[in-house]
């Protein structure tokens, strides 16, 4: 569960405890005239840790991209053909599907091969 969806129950959970009705976005609460301060002090930490939390959301998100990125492209990069492996051709530099199937779980478990004959990141990693 990403941070987004924690404060999102932390929310929900603090109006059941406040017995507040209105579900209304905490910025959009705060206006309300029938907050405590103590509930309005609340809910501009809330605030804060929200957008702090959704700026960090989406730069993490970007990394995941660039990095899933790279690694399609490395990953070929990195397998060699083994010396080992009568299929494999070293000097042609052709790596056998059963070693690239080897690599691959050795090196990058978190990915599958896909009906589209790709190797494709598993969902949720």
């Amino acid at each position: 569960m990403d941070i987004l969806n924690q404060l999102s129950n932390v929310y929900n959970n603090w109006l059941d405890e406040q017995k507040i009705k209105d579900r209304a976005s905490a910025d959009a609460l705060l206006w309300n005239d029938n907050l405590t301060d103590k509930q309005r002090n609340w809910l501009i930490l809330f605030i804060k840790a929200w957008k702090q939390s959704e700026d960090s959301q989406k730069y993490i998100d970007k990394l995941f991209i660039k990095w899933n990125k790279m690694t399609e492209k490395d990953i070929m990069k990195k397998m060699k053909p083994s010396k080992n492996c009568s299929n494999c051709d070293v000097d042609g530099d052709y790596i056998c599907f059963g070693c690239e199937v080897n690599f691959m779980e050795e090196n990058h478990p978190n990915y599958f091969y896909n009906d589209d004959c790709e190797w494709e990141l598993r969902e949720g990693q």
